[in-house]
C-alpha cells in the first residue's frame, strides 16, 4: 500500500536534499508512513538507500536517521532489488518485516519501504 501511494506522486528521483516521488519529498514524510500504519495496523518506514528517512509510530524518534544494518536485507533489497521477508524482535515482541525496493524509472534501487507486523506463532497441537 505505501509503495502504491508513493508511485501516485510520480517517478522516484534522488536529489541532493533527499528522495522524491514527483514533487513529494519522502524524507520526513510522516503522512505517508502514518497512512500505512493506520490502514494496516503495522509500523512503516521509508529508507533512502539504507537510512530510515520516514518512520511511523512511537519508535520514530529513536530510529529516524539510523541505518538498516541487517546484511540479508541490504543484499536482497538494495543490491538485488528483491523484496525479502525478515523475522526479528522489537521490544521483545516477535515481528515479521516486509521490505520493498523503491526504484527509479531506470530500475535503480534508491531505497526501500518497509512495514512490520506482529508475528503469528503457531501453537503446538
Amino acid at each position: 500500500m505505501l509503495v502504491e501511494r508513493i508511485k501516485e506522486f510520480g517517478p522516484l528521483d534522488e536529489r541532493t536534499d533527499g528522495l522524491y516521488t514527483g514533487q513529494q519529498r519522502l524524507n520526513g514524510w510522516s503522512e505517508g508512513v502514518e497512512l500505512l500504519e493506520r490502514a494496516s495496523g503495522n509500523s512503516a518506514a521509508i529508507m533512502h538507500k539504507d537510512v530510515r528517512v520516514a518512520v511511523s509510530g512511537a519508535v520514530a524518534p529513536r530510529v529516524l536517521s539510523t541505518k538498516v544494518t541487517e546484511p540479508t536485507v541490504l543484499e536482497t533489497v538494495l543490491r538485488r532489488g528483491e523484496p525479502p521477508i525478515q523475522r526479528f524482535a522489537l521490544n521483545g515482541v516477535p515481528r515479521i518485516s516486509r521490505f520493498v525496493p523503491l526504484k527509479d524509472a531506470q530500475g535503480r534501487v534508491l531505497g526501500m519501504a518497509a512495514h512490520a507486523q506482529h508475528s503469528i506463532r503457531s501453537t503446538p497441537h
